[in-house]
């Protein structure tokens, strides 16, 4: 939400009543708000001394919640819409959604968009991984969020990531992996003794 300051605290206090979590944006200025009116023309201005050029990857517009055409992208007056109105987030991710993306990577200083798009979805089982962590260090957080994407089964180009690699890579073994299980499948007693000590095995975990 956006605006003028006692209109966002009354806001504000309506979802803290809700008990909804809120919290304020450090920010310079209430964007997307008609706080932004006065600069739109020198914007506008600048927008216009631009090059552009395509896209290499379709974009998803938070301006209009759909795939962006080349002619909007390629636009002055589309990058003016920008600051002005309001932020599609929740119509975003629903299309993408709909183009069947299944994973999430937030480019950004935290996970809040991530906690964000989880709730814009119904499938739980989408990724959204955030790529940078508070208080992480950003090469952990990086590395961490590639593991997970990994892992995923989405797929990278390590040599670009970790530089050249001197050492030699080997094959897995081409034979099974021998397996052992050790969980027990049916108890005929509620209880029994371990150590000594009488046990009730309905539920453990051992």
């Amino acid at each position: 939400v956006s605006g003028d300051h006692t209109a966002i605290d009354v806001a504000a206090q309506h979802f803290e009543g809700l008990g909804r979590k809120v919290r304020r944006l450090a920010v310079s200025h209430a964007f997307h708000s008609e706080h932004m009116d006065a600069m739109l023309e020198a914007f506008g201005q600048v927008a216009q001394g631009c090059t552009y050029h395509p896209a290499q990857i379709p974009i998803v517009s938070n301006v209009t919640g759909q795939v962006a055409t080349e002619e909007e992208l390629m636009s002055p007056s589309y990058w003016v819409r920008h600051v002005r109105e309001a932020v599609r987030f929740y119509e975003g991710i629903r299309t993408l959604d709909t183009l069947g993306v299944d994973g999430f990577l937030e480019c950004g200083p935290g996970g809040v968009l991530c906690a964000m798009g989880a709730l814009c979805l119904e499938d739980r089982d989408t990724l959204l991984v955030p790529s940078l962590r508070k208080g992480q260090s950003e090469r952990d957080a990086i590395l961490r969020a590639l593991g997970q994407l990994y892992v995923a089964g989405f797929d990278f180009d390590w040599h670009a990531i970790v530089g050249p690699v001197t050492s030699h890579t080997l094959d897995l073994p081409t034979y099974p992996f021998q397996r052992s299980r050790h969980w027990v499948d049916e108890v005929d007693s509620q209880s029994a003794r371990v150590g000594g000590i009488d046990a009730s095995l309905g539920g453990a975990f051992w």
